[in-house]
């Protein structure tokens, strides 16, 4: 009597290990995002400008989240907004300053946010406003709203999704190569 195959075992070992890195690294559980409604206040204007800040607030290491902030002004002004946050790569990463009309509805920035490391990060959004008859000196800018960032990068098994992902991969070839490796083998060899 002949003892059984591992090879079953095996190709269903790697089957399993590849659902479960790829299926890990797909968890909706794992990515969040929070938004805030601020109302800021506005040198002169007898309505204050409606603003929607979208954050992520916990992704997977490897993927690129977009930061959103959408304002709805009641007035024409102008808007500076500058994005810090330590240990993040942020794109662009120069303040972005928009010149706003009342008719011309929401307005919305983004910035696609990059992590260096997995765990936690802090920063600030920092929104300034300036008349749009006002002259572009430093001291034009008022500041109105510092609004905190705060959140989370996941590594599962401390590796980028990127690498979790092309080990799944690898497994599933093995795990195919271990399922149908003999049933192949089998079949050429009885053709020669």
């Amino acid at each position: 009597m002949r003892p059984p195959s591992l090879r079953p075992i095996a190709a269903w070992l790697g089957l399993l290990g590849a659902l479960a890195l790829g299926g890990l690294t797909f968890w909706p559980g794992l990515t969040r995002t929070t938004t805030l409604e601020v109302h800021l206040p506005s040198p002169g204007a007898s309505e204050s400008p409606r603003i929607v800040l979208r954050q992520p607030t916990r992704w997977l290491w490897g993927q690129s989240p977009t930061l959103s902030l959408c304002l709805e002004p009641p007035t024409a002004l102008r808007l500076q907004a500058r994005l810090e946050v330590a240990g993040l790569l942020v794109s662009p990463n120069s303040p972005q300053t928009l010149l706003l009309a009342s008719q011309g509805g929401a307005v919305r920035l983004e910035w696609r946010l990059q992590a260096e490391a997995p765990g936690p990060y802090q920063g600030r959004l920092w929104l300034h406003v300036a008349s749009p008859s006002s002259q572009n000196t430093p001291d034009a800018w008022q500041p109105v709203a510092v609004l905190p960032l705060d959140g989370e990068v996941l590594a599962p098994a401390g590796q980028p999704v990127r690498l979790l992902r092309a080990w799944a991969g690898v497994l599933l070839l093995l795990a195919g190569a271990a399922w149908l490796g003999p049933a192949i083998l089998g079949r050429a060899g009885r053709k020669a």
